[in-house]
């Protein structure tokens, strides 16, 4: 892929995720605020995850919206439940992230 080519789809895909956010943000008025205030080390990258997740988003969907490979989301999806807390498989991420 030639480098201009690479710089309009990473533009693009930038814009489209700074979108998905506001869009997100309005229909979830205070997910990402509760988020940060019971878990200020959360990344930008980790928070939106979280809303993917959040909206039931499979691993496959959001390796295909994140342009990313399915095992790169879900060694992502471990480590984000490692750093919620989460340590037992009786709670499902989706399923803690519904409270917020």
């Amino acid at each position: 892929m030639s480098p201009l080519i690479w710089k309009l789809r990473r533009s693009l895909n930038a814009n489209m995720l700074a979108e998905f956010e506001a869009s997100f943000s309005q229909i979830h008025q205070s997910f990402f605020e509760n988020l940060q205030k019971d878990f200020p080390r959360l990344t930008h990258a980790e928070k939106r995850l979280c809303a993917f997740i959040r909206l039931n988003l499979s691993t496959k969907e959001i390796a295909m919206v994140m342009n990313q490979d399915p095992n790169s989301v879900r060694i992502a999806r471990v480590r984000l439940r490692r750093k919620l807390g989460l340590t037992s498989k009786s709670e499902s991420l989706s399923e803690f992230l519904s409270r917020y």
